[in-house]
C-alpha cells in the first residue's frame, strides 16, 4: 500500500513507470541512514575488506543484473579508488572495486 504521500524521496528521475521510494539502511554503529539503490536487498556472505561492512546483493528486475556493494563504500568510496575520471557520483559498486584483498573485488 502507498503512503499516499510524496516525502520528497522516490525516483531516479525516470518517468517511465511507477516510483519506488527510495530506501535506507541505518548504521548502527553511528546512526547514519545509508541510502539504497533500487532493486531487492539480500544479504552477501561477505564482509568488506575495506570497511568491514556486511556486503549486500542488489537484484534489479528492471535490468536484469544482480550486483554486490557494500553500503558504506557505496555512499563513502575509499580515496585510493577514487581517480580523475571516476568520482562514483552515482554509487561506488564491488565490481568496481581494485581491492585485492576482496575475492568480488574486478575494477
Amino acid at each position: 500500500a502507498n503512503n499516499g504521500g510524496n516525502n520528497g524521496h522516490g525516483g531516479n528521475g525516470n518517468n517511465n513507470g511507477p516510483r519506488e521510494p527510495q530506501r535506507a539502511l541505518v548504521c548502527s554503529a553511528c546512526d547514519e541512514p545509508i541510502m539504497m539503490p533500487r532493486g531487492e536487498i539480500t544479504s552477501y556472505p561477505l564482509r568488506c575488506p575495506i570497511c568491514t561492512f556486511g556486503v549486500v546483493s542488489i537484484t534489479s528486475a528492471e535490468k536484469q543484473t544482480v550486483y554486490q556493494l557494500c553500503p558504506w563504500c557505496s555512499k563513502n568510496p575509499p580515496p585510493e579508488q577514487l581517480t580523475v575520471g571516476n568520482s562514483f557520483a552515482n554509487g561506488f559498486k564491488c565490481f568496481e572495486c581494485s581491492d585485492p584483498r576482496c575475492k568480488i573485488a574486478t575494477g
